[in-house]
């Protein structure tokens, strides 16, 4: 948020840009009135719910959640979840019923008023879909804000990608590969989130996309499978180099 206010003044509006000279005399100069104007707004901002948070990047930067996440209803039910265990202890409300029907959940066992409490199960994939949001989001706001360092928000990426496969998070893989876009940056990196890509739904929809490879059958230990695929990586552009020209 706050990198956003500073590369785009726009964000703040005219009408918040207004001190009372009491105020103005608590700051040595305008850049700290504004830092903390900019303070401010995010606390305020902050304290909002989903929907506002969604309305603010669209005001500000012109990119909405759901251009962001994939499954961005199902998304936003873990919010409205998280909302309702924290202010009503787990009971049901008819917010949370509207918000799971539109995530395409079934609710005909769902009634106001009754708990929910989060099985394990839920609590784990909702803390990988988190992560890919998270991950998603500052990517593409960062290559929205610095056009110029596109190729080094996703070689930033990438090393997210790479720390996920580490830890087997194999759902946030799949996510953020999902969504990500590769035109227009260098093919190394496009390489990389592909067979990030191919990792991802290999271990967690068991497909056979690359089963032919060695470098997939490898031990529980990750720095080998990782090995395996940066040698791929390395590889890739020569081989294709080498087919163009046999062709």
């Amino acid at each position: 948020m706050r990198v956003i206010y500073l590369k785009n003044p726009t964000a703040l509006p005219k009408s918040d840009y207004s001190f009372t000279l009491e105020e103005l005399s608590n700051y040595s100069s305008i850049d700290e009135a504004r830092e903390a104007l900019i303070t401010s707004k995010i606390e305020s901002l902050l304290r909002e719910g989903i929907s506002e948070w969604d309305k603010w990047l669209k005001r500000t930067i012109n990119i909405s959640f759901d251009q962001v996440a994939p499954d961005w209803p199902t998304m936003r039910e873990i919010f409205i979840r998280r909302n309702m265990l924290v202010h009503t202890k787990g009971e049901i409300t008819e917010r949370y019923l509207t918000e799971r029907r539109r995530a395409g959940g079934n609710v005909e066992a769902l009634s106001v008023g009754q708990t929910l409490a989060p099985s394990v199960r839920y609590v784990q994939e909702s803390l990988q879909r988190l992560i890919a949001l998270e991950v998603l989001l500052v990517f593409k706001v960062g290559s929205r804000i610095e056009k110029q360092l596109k190729d080094a928000a996703a070689e930033w990426l990438v090393g997210k990608l790479d720390f996920l496969v580490s830890r087997e998070m194999w759902q946030s893989v799949c996510l953020i590969v999902d969504s990500f876009d590769g035109i227009g940056h260098k093919r190394d990196v496009e390489l990389s989130v592909k067979i990030n890509g191919w990792l991802g739904h290999k271990n967690h929809d068991d497909t056979d996309g690359v089963s032919s490879c060695g470098c997939w059958r490898t031990s529980r230990h990750t720095e080998p499978r990782r090995e395996g695929t940066r040698q791929l990586v390395m590889m890739t552009p020569e081989l294709l180099r080498g087919r163009r020209g046999r062709m």
